[in-house]
C-alpha cells in the first residue's frame, strides 16, 4: 500500500514525496497572483461595460422623447376641438342664473300649487272631526248627570263595608279566643300527665338503686379472677405455639433438605451439560479443522499427510456463550447447594431450640388442658362482665335519679301555670262573645261579606271616575278639533296667496330669460342647452387642453438639453464592451480554477504524505502482531515435550466421553470384566500420542493396550465403542438423533455365551426406538432374528427378499 500511494503521485521515495510537496507550493504562490490579475483586469472591463450602458440609456431617452413630440403632433387635431368646446361652453355660462332662476320658479310654482291642494283637503278632514267630537261631548254630558245618585249609593255602600270588617275582626277574635282556651286546657291536661309520670319514674329508679348497692364490691372481685386465669390462659396460648412452632420447624427442616437434594441434583445436571458442552465444542473444533484437509497436503495439527479418518458431525457446534452461559448454571446451582446446606443448618438448630422451650412450657401446666383453662378463663370474663353491667347500670341510674328530681319539680310548675293560663283564657274567650254580638246588631242582625261590600263600593267609585273622565276627554277632544279646523282654514288661505306670488315669479323669470337669450350668440334654448357644460366639465377640458400644450413644451425642453449633452458623441457598441467583459470573466475563472486545481494537487499531496506515514506505523504494529500470531501457531502445531498439538489435544477430550459411554456398555457384554480407556503415558516422542486405548482387565488388574484382545473380545468392544460414540453424538446435539445402527460382521467370532450377550444388547438398544441392522452369515444369529433381507447371489447379480414373520415378500 505504501508503493501505491507513492506511485499515485509519481514519486518513489518519501523523500520525492516531500520534494513534490514543497514544488507544488511555490507553483502556488505564481498561480495566486496570476489569479488576482485576471481578476483585477474583469473588474475594470465591468467598468468599462456600466459606463457605456448609462451613456447608451442616454441615447434611448432621446429616441423616447422624439416618439413624444411626434404623438402629441399627432393630438393637436383634437385638442383644437377640445378648445372650442371649453370656449362655447364658457359663453354659455353667462346665461346660467337667468335659466336656473326660470326653472326654480316654474319648480316653486308646482310646489305651491301642490301645498294649496293639500291644505283643501286637510280644512275638510278637520271639519268632519269636529262634528264627530261634539255628538261624543253630548254623550258623555248624558252619562255625567247620573253622578250624584251614583255618590249616594257609593257612601252607603262604603260605610257598611267598614261594619262588616268590625263584624268580622270579631268573629276572629273570638275564634281566637275559644282555641286559646282550647290550647290552655290540652297543656293542663298534659302537665298534669307530665308531673305524675315523674313521680312514678322517680319511685321506680329509687328502688332500682337500692338492689344495686352491691354492685362495686362484686366487680371487684370478678375483675381479680380475670386476670388469674388469662395468665394461666396465657401459658397454654404459648405452649400451642410452641407446639406449633415446633411442627412448622419440623416441615422447613423437611423443606431444607429436600432443597439439598435437589440442589445437588441440579448441580451433577449442570455438570454433566458443561462437560457435553465442552466435549462438543472439542469435536466440532476438530470436524471444522478436519474440513479444510487436502488430500495428499500436510495437516495444520499433526502434519500427516495421509487423512485416513477426518472428523465430521459439527453441524451444531455450541458457540462460547452456550459454555459460558452453562458453567455460570454449574456455578449458580452450586451456590444453590451451599445455601440449602447453610438453611439446612439453620433449621435444625432452630428445631431443637423450640424443642426445649416446649417441654419446660408444658411442664408448668401441671397436667391442665387448654379447653379446661379456656372454660374457666370464659366463665370469669361472664361474671366480670356481669358485674360491670350492675356497676354501670348503678351509674346510670344515679344519674337518671338527679334529672328526674329536677324534671318532677318542674312539671309541678308546669301543671300550675297551665292551670292559670286555662282561667285568664276562658275569660278572653266570654268577653271575646260579647262584642261579637255587638257588632252583628250594627249590621241588623244579619252578617255580611265586607269582601263583597268593599267590592261594590269600588265598582260604583270607578264608575264615577270613568264618567268624569270620560266627560272631560270629550271636550278636550272637542276643543282640540275646533283649534286644528281653525288652522287648516288658514293654511288653506296661506297656500292661496303663496300659489298666486309663485305664478307672478314665474311671469317675470319668462321675460328675462328672453332677454338674456336675445343678446346671447345662441339662438334658441336648445343650443344653450347643447353648449352648457357644468363647472367641473370646464375646469376638466381647460385641464387637458393645457396638459397638451405642457406635455408639448416638456418633451420639447428635453430634446433641446439631450441634444445638447449628446452633441458630439457616438452611440455606444453594447456587443463589443460585453464580448469584452465575458473574456476578462472567462481569463478570471480559468486562473482561479487552475489555482483551485493546483491547491487540490498540492492537499492530495499532503494526504498522501500522511496516509504514507501512518501506514508505515499500521506495518510496525502488524509486525508486532505477526510475532504474536507465530507463537500462537507454534503451539498449536503441538512442537511441545508431549509431541500433542491442538488437534489431538480436541480429539482426546471428546475420546475421554466416548470412552466413558463405551465402557458402560462394554461392562454389559465382557460381564464386567473390561473398561476403555485412553493411554495417557508418554512414548519415545517419535511419533503423535494422545489417541491410543487400552483395556483395563478387572480380572488381572492390569491395564494393557486394545490390540491384546482376541476377535470376538475386539468385535465387542468396536460395538461398544459404536454405541458410546452414538449416545455423546445424541447428547451433545440435541437436535440430532441416531436412529439406526448397523453392524457388519464380527459375529463368527463370538462364543455362544458371548453371543447371548451381544445379541441381548443390541435387543435392548431396540427397546429404547432405535432400528438395529445386523449384516452376517451366522445361522445362530439368523435364527434368532425375526425381520430379514436375504440377500441372493447368482449369475445376473442379485435378488433381494423380506423375511417376515409368517410372510415372505420378493
Amino acid at each position: 500500500r505504501r508503493e501505491g500511494l507513492l506511485s499515485s503521485e509519481g514519486v518513489v521515495t518519501h523523500d520525492e514525496l516531500l520534494a513534490k510537496i514543497e514544488g507544488k507550493q511555490r507553483a502556488q504562490r505564481v498561480l495566486s497572483a496570476e489569479a488576482k490579475q485576471a481578476a483585477d483586469a474583469a473588474t475594470a472591463c465591468e467598468r468599462l461595460l456600466e459606463q457605456g450602458k448609462q451613456r447608451h440609456a442616454r441615447f434611448q431617452q432621446r429616441d423616447d422623447a422624439e416618439d413624444a413630440r411626434a404623438r402629441l403632433a399627432a393630438e393637436a387635431e383634437s385638442v383644437e376641438v377640445e378648445r372650442q368646446r371649453h370656449l362655447h361652453g364658457t359663453e354659455a355660462l353667462g346665461l346660467v342664473p337667468a335659466y336656473d332662476a326660470l326653472q326654480g320658479a316654474k319648480k316653486k310654482r308646482e310646489e305651491r300649487t301642490d301645498k294649496r291642494d293639500r291644505a283643501a283637503a286637510e280644512a275638510k278632514t278637520r271639519l268632519a272631526e269636529v262634528e264627530r267630537a261634539r255628538e261624543a261631548a253630548g254623550a258623555a254630558a248624558e252619562e255625567r248627570g247620573k253622578r250624584d245618585e251614583r255618590q249616594g249609593e257609593y257612601e252607603r255602600l262604603n260605610a257598611l263595608a267598614g261594619l262588616a270588617k268590625e263584624w268580622a275582626r270579631r268573629v276572629t277574635v273570638r275564634g281566637k279566643a275559644e282555641r286559646g282556651l282550647d290550647t290552655a286546657v290540652a297543656s293542663k291536661a298534659s302537665a298534669e300527665t307530665a308531673r305524675d309520670s315523674a313521680q312514678t319514674a322517680l319511685a321506680v329508679l329509687d328502688a332500682e338503686l337500692l338492689a344495686l348497692a352491691d354492685s362495686p364490691a362484686q366487680l371487684a372481685e370478678a375483675e381479680a379472677e380475670v386476670k388469674a386465669t388469662a395468665a394461666r390462659l396465657a401459658q397454654h396460648q404459648q405452649a400451642a405455639a410452641l407446639t406449633e412452632a415446633v411442627r412448622k420447624l419440623s416441615e422447613a427442616r423437611d423443606r431444607a433438605e429436600a432443597q439439598c437434594a435437589r440442589a445437588q441434583a441440579a448441580l451433577d445436571t449442570a455438570t454433566v451439560t458443561v462437560r457435553a458442552l465442552q466435549t462438543a465444542m472439542r469435536v466440532g473444533r476438530a470436524a471444522i479443522l478436519a474440513q479444510e484437509l487436502e488430500p495428499g497436503q500436510p495437516c495444520p495439527v499433526c502434519g500427516s499427510a495421509e487423512h485416513p479418518a477426518p472428523a465430521g458431525g459439527h453441524e451444531q457446534l455450541p458457540s462460547d456463550e452456550d459454555l459460558a452461559a452453562a458453567e455460570k448454571a454449574q456455578g449458580e446451582a452450586r451456590a444453590a447447594l451451599t445455601t440449602a446446606q447453610q438453611a439446612l443448618t439453620a433449621a435444625a438448630a432452630t428445631l431443637d431450640a423450640k424443642r426445649e422451650l416446649q417441654a419446660a412450657q408444658l411442664a408448668a401446666l401441671d397436667g391442665e388442658s387448654l379447653p379446661a383453662a379456656e372454660q374457666r378463663a370464659q366463665h370469669a370474663v361472664q361474671l366480670r362482665d356481669t358485674a360491670l353491667a350492675r356497676t354501670r347500670r348503678r351509674a346510670e341510674a344515679q344519674t337518671q335519679r338527679a334529672g328526674l328530681a329536677s324534671a318532677e319539680a318542674e312539671a309541678r310548675k308546669a301543671y300550675e301555670e297551665a292551670r292559670d293560663a286555662e282561667t285568664v283564657a276562658r275569660n278572653q274567650q266570654q268577653e271575646a262573645e260579647k262584642e261579637e254580638a255587638a257588632a252583628l246588631a250594627l249590621l241588623g242582625g244579619e252578617p255580611q261579606d265586607p269582601e263583597d261590600l268593599s267590592a261594590r263600593a269600588a265598582a260604583l267609585q270607578t264608575l264615577l271616575r270613568t264618567a268624569e273622565a270620560a266627560h272631560e276627554a270629550a271636550q278636550a277632544v272637542l276643543q282640540q278639533a275646533e283649534t286644528e279646523h281653525a288652522k287648516s282654514t288658514s293654511a288653506e288661505t296661506a297656500a292661496v296667496d303663496e300659489l298666486a306670488a309663485a305664478q307672478a315669479e314665474v311671469d317675470a323669470a319668462e321675460r328675462a330669460w328672453a332677454e338674456a337669450l336675445q343678446a346671447s350668440p345662441f339662438t334658441d334654448e336648445a343650443g344653450f342647452t347643447a353648449a352648457r357644460m357644468s363647472k367641473e366639465a370646464l375646469a376638466q377640458s381647460h385641464a387637458r387642453v393645457r396638459a397638451h400644450e405642457d406635455a408639448l413644451k416638456e418633451v420639447q425642453a428635453r430634446l433641446t438639453a439631450l441634444d445638447a449633452e449628446l452633441a458630439g458623441q457616438a452611440r455606444p457598441q453594447l456587443d463589443t464592451l460585453e464580448a469584452a467583459a465575458q473574456r476578462a470573466r472567462e481569463d478570471s475563472q480559468r486562473a482561479t480554477k487552475r489555482q483551485g486545481e493546483e491547491a487540490n494537487s498540492l492537499e492530495r499531496a499532503r494526504q498522501v504524505c500522511a496516509d504514507y506515514e501512518a501506514a508505515q506505523q499500521a506495518v510496525a504494529a502488524l509486525e508486532q502482531r505477526y510475532l504474536l500470531v507465530d507463537g500462537l501457531a507454534k503451539v498449536a502445531n503441538g512442537t511441545n515435550s508431549a509431541k500433542i498439538n491442538l488437534h489431538r489435544f480436541v480429539l482426546a477430550s471428546f475420546l475421554d466421553e466416548v470412552l466413558l459411554q463405551a465402557s458402560q456398555h462394554l461392562a454389559k457384554t465382557s460381564r464386567g470384566r473390561y473398561r476403555l480407556v485412553r493411554r495417557t503415558t508418554q512414548g519415545d516422542g517419535r511419533t503423535a500420542q494422545g489417541l491410543d486405548l487400552d483395556i483395563d482387565d478387572h480380572y488381572t488388574g492390569e491395564q494393557r493396550p486394545a490390540t491384546t484382545l482376541s476377535g470376538g473380545e475386539g468385535f465387542l468392544a468396536a460395538l461398544a465403542l459404536a454405541l458410546g460414540l452414538a449416545d455423546v453424538v445424541q447428547a451433545h446435539f440435541g437436535g440430532i438423533r441416531i436412529e439406526t445402527v448397523f453392524v457388519d460382521e464380527g459375529f463368527g467370532s463370538l462364543d455362544a455365551e458371548t453371543l447371548d450377550l451381544a445379541v441381548e444388547t443390541l435387543l435392548e438398544l431396540q427397546q429404547t426406538g432405535r432400528m438395529v441392522g445386523v449384516i452376517s452369515h451366522v445361522s445362530e444369529l439368523k435364527e434368532r432374528i425375526d425381520v430379514q433381507l436375504e440377500v441372493t447371489k447368482h449369475e445376473r447379480g442379485s435378488r433381494t427378499r423380506f423375511r417376515l414373520p409368517g410372510y415372505r415378500v420378493s
